[in-house]
């Protein structure tokens, strides 16, 4: 049975990702996919500001995650689906760009997983 990441420093997570786990920071994000393999589902925010120190926001970790799942990952199908979820549409898909790049320049084939928008104002505070 896969495990669920979410990526937020002020909200908690609900519905579908009720049972995931939380991280607040970038290095947090990156504790948990070292501990336990690549999550079957993720959900991501841009902006990690409200966390302390926060230096790198959900860009970062989504970069370090695609390296992840193209160079260091056994498995990298298990994720199934990647959930991106910010107050500001316009870095939503900045994000959404970025993972299309990737299809297309760093895996050697489409990733699987299903990409979703879905705005802040959906993710309970």
């Amino acid at each position: 049975m896969g495990w669920k990441l979410f990526l937020d420093d002020v909200r908690n997570p609900d519905g579908e990702f009720a049972d995931a786990l939380v991280a607040r920071t970038f290095r947090e994000a990156v504790t948990l996919v070292q501990q336990h393999g690549i999550p079957e589902a993720a959900s991501l925010d841009y902006d990690l500001s409200a966390a302390p120190n926060a230096f790198r926001d959900g860009r970062d970790f989504l970069e370090w995650f695609i390296a992840e799942l193209a160079y260091n990952c056994k498995n990298p199908d298990e994720l199934k689906l990647l959930v991106f979820h910010t107050s500001d549409t316009e870095y939503a898909r900045r994000m959404e760009f970025l993972w299309k790049v990737a299809q297309e320049q760093v895996f050697e084939q489409p990733h699987p997983a299903q990409v979703v928008i879905r705005p802040r104002s959906q993710v309970s505070p």
